[in-house]
């Protein structure tokens, strides 16, 4: 190419050279780091709301905007004669590719020892990273019913993210309420995100209809040190709305946690956002797209109905044909260790090899997202045994977003496992509270029974146990535990009714392998005192 105007270093640390050979210099790090995710891109060109999403993707829309203005006009600064390289409109962000030249040599990581301290940021360079260093050959296949990563069944998607949230308050926004009221949409927006992607849109601006959602939050003080906020959701283009629920507490300081009636809230608002989107599938020049595949993958994943796992599988990986993400990884790991305990400890060798290559995807696209943390935690105390690594991954699937009962959910079963029953209760505690309006309520409801197990009350583990039975009557483990608890009560007749259940879903089952087979799913049991050959062998 011509002479450019400007050179971009980004092997090593990340450099700036003009045309003379003189270094740029570039104080702000989101600067650096804007410049390197606009030159990685085939046309060097990205929209505003793309960039704001990757460098402050905890704030909301209009912050974020104000946000990107600013630092546009800080760069414009620093590159001096030569800023005319960058080019921007109303929608627009980019660098003049006739002016810019990227330098693919040079020694180094990738942007290496940048720090912007955004997740979104951080899944990109993770995922750019892994890009220049692939895994090494060897690594497990994926068997052919989880898909195969270089064929897609679908083409990928050219467009934009097809969904659309604008959020509105009551409040002024330098108010009290008003700052209340943005706190709890932040914290519905990371639950989001962390599940679909969605173009956040300014008020005011036209919403495109299908797949495109207001969310309204309206708070309101109650008697003295208490607050109140209802909040509503509703479809685009003045479609009514379709959701609304409220919560009241203690009116959190700045610095304090919200609470669990406003974190329990902020759960569900963002389950209704994901049940309606996913729904929604607007024209994006596929058939389907890639978030309502995963929403049918969410669905099937913890059915327990037969070949759910490996429809569910298929799905997500459809999905992640389309739109790759690392959370399609990882709920493809924690459909693995599915697979291995619904189907008695069966193919644990060829499932772990599975498990260790999407948790290695998973990790180096999204290992900042509080799902991908707790589906790999959970398959690390599977199938490899690591407890160090389930106990750190689930505690920083927790305080990635508290508001996830997934991440509640790996870290009581990560403390569980590490001798530490009455934490895994209180976890397993929030887990359950979260999850109560979801169609994995029966899995929180058994981590109840089994941290009740641990902490020396079986009657109260016996009835966790039956509520997760009554919620998924195919849900094994609960009646793994019920034929234990009951046969360790004294109760014969239930222990054999369970049995009796339980044979029905897995053929061939007897009382030997059950109490005597070292692979069958069942250590959490032993350890209990749950498995005595004694008290079963009448059953």
């Amino acid at each position: 190419m011509a002479e450019s105007t400007l050179q971009i270093h980004l092997n090593g640390r990340f450099r700036l050279v003009g045309a003379n050979g003189a270094p740029i210099e570039l104080a702000s790090v989101k600067a650096q780091a804007m410049i390197a995710l606009l030159g990685t891109e085939e046309h060097m060109t990205r929209s505003r709301t793309w960039l704001q999403d990757k460098l402050w993707s905890d704030r909301l829309h209009t912050q974020s905007a104000n946000n990107l203005r600013q630092l546009i006009f800080q760069l414009r600064t620093a590159l001096g004669p030569v800023a005319g390289v960058l080019v921007t409109n109303r929608g627009l962000v980019g660098l003049d590719p006739l002016q810019v030249e990227v330098v693919a040599a040079g020694e180094g990581e990738f942007l290496e020892g940048i720090d912007v301290r955004d997740p979104e940021f951080e899944n990109w360079l993770a995922q750019k990273r892994a890009e220049a260093d692939p895994p090494a050959e060897g690594k497990a296949a994926l068997p052919a019913r989880y898909g195969s990563p270089s064929t897609p069944l679908i083409r990928k998607e050219t467009v934009r993210s097809p969904r659309q949230l604008t959020i509105e308050s009551a409040n002024e926004l330098d108010s009290w309420l008003g700052r209340f009221e943005t706190r709890v949409a932040e914290m519905i927006h990371r639950s989001l995100r962390e599940l679909l992607d969605v173009d956040l849109v300014e008020p005011g601006q036209n919403l495109d209809g299908r797949g495109s959602v207001a969310l309204y939050l309206h708070a309101y003080s109650e008697t003295a040190g208490q607050v109140g906020i209802r909040v509503s959701i509703f479809e685009g283009l003045g479609q009514g709305k379709f959701w609304s629920d409220s919560a009241t507490g203690k009116a959190p300081g700045p610095r304090e946690d919200p609470g669990w009636p406003f974190r329990n809230l902020c759960h569900r608002g963002c389950d209704a956002l994901v049940d309606r989107l996913i729904q929604a599938t607007p024209s994006t020049g596929s058939e389907i797209d890639a978030i309502s595949l995963a929403g049918m993958a969410m669905r099937r994943m913890f059915s327990m109905l037969p070949g759910s796992i490996g429809e569910a599988a298929n799905l997500l990986q459809q999905a992640n044909n389309i739109r790759p993400r690392g959370l399609y990884s990882a709920w493809q790991a924690q459909l693995a260790v599915i697979e291995y305990v619904e189907s008695g400890g069966e193919r644990r060798e060829e499932l772990a090899d599975l498990a260790d290559e999407l948790c290695y995807r998973a990790m180096a696209a999204e290992g900042t997202n509080a799902n991908v943390l707790a589906a790999v935690s959970h398959a690390r105390l599977v199938f490899d045994n690591d407890l160090g690594a389930a106990v750190e991954l689930s505690r920083l699937a927790v305080l990635a977003n508290p508001s996830n009962p997934l991440a509640w959910s790996a870290r009581a079963n990560a403390l569980l496992n590490a001798n530490e029953p009455k934490m895994a209760y209180q976890a397993a505690s929030a887990a359950h509270s979260l999850s109560r309006e979801t169609t994995f309520r029966y899995w929180t409801e058994f981590q109840l029974a089994t941290t009740a197990v641990e902490t020396g009350n079986p009657e109260k583990a016996v009835a966790h146990s039956e509520r997760a039975r009554a919620l998924n009557a195919r849900y094994r483990p609960a009646l793994r535990y019920l034929i234990g608890l009951h046969a360790e009560l004294g109760d014969s007749d239930a222990a054999r009714s369970n049995l009796a259940r339980l044979r029905r879903i897995e053929q061939g089952l007897t009382v030997e392998r059950f109490a005597m087979n070292e692979t069958y799913p069942v250590s959490m049991m032993r350890k209990a005192g749950l498995v005595d050959i004694s008290k079963l062998s009448d059953l």
